[in-house]
């Protein structure tokens, strides 16, 4: 099977009360992280500019696209775990990665164990061969 690309959604939740320039904010730094990564494309939605007073819809704000394949799916999921361990996020919050209707979760620990991030990981791939079979 060859690594199809698969067009995934990052997802940044941090909470109810969180106000839309903090997931703006939020959203950015991890973006800017998954630029560093090899996924094929990172994108984030252009509608995410805040006007002074504006309200927002948080889940529009923290989305971020990204093409990314079986072969790099490891490292995404080493990027946003590191991303979520340098950030001090509360109980509330969370980073999901969507693919059609299912959904990947990280768990917003001050550290993930190795078998953690290994389970995460063999979900994530998992997830994206799942979307890359041929249906019949």
């Amino acid at each position: 099977m060859s690594d199809e690309i698969q067009q995934v959604m990052v997802i940044v939740n941090l909470g109810d009360d969180a106000l839309p320039n903090e997931i703006n904010r939020a959203t950015t730094q991890l973006y800017r992280q998954l630029l560093k990564s090899n996924a094929d494309n990172v994108a984030k939605p252009r509608n995410d500019t805040l006007e002074a007073g504006a309200k927002g819809d948080p889940v529009t704000l923290g989305v971020i696209a990204l093409g990314v394949g079986v072969a790099i799916a490891p490292e995404v999921v080493k990027l946003i775990d590191s991303w979520l361990k340098r950030r001090y996020l509360d109980s509330g919050s969370s980073i999901a990665i969507k693919l059609g209707n299912d959904e990947i979760s990280f768990p917003v620990a001050a550290s993930s164990s190795p078998a953690e991030l290994e389970a995460l990981t063999d979900r994530f791939v998992a997830l994206l061969k799942k979307h890359s079979s041929p249906r019949e």
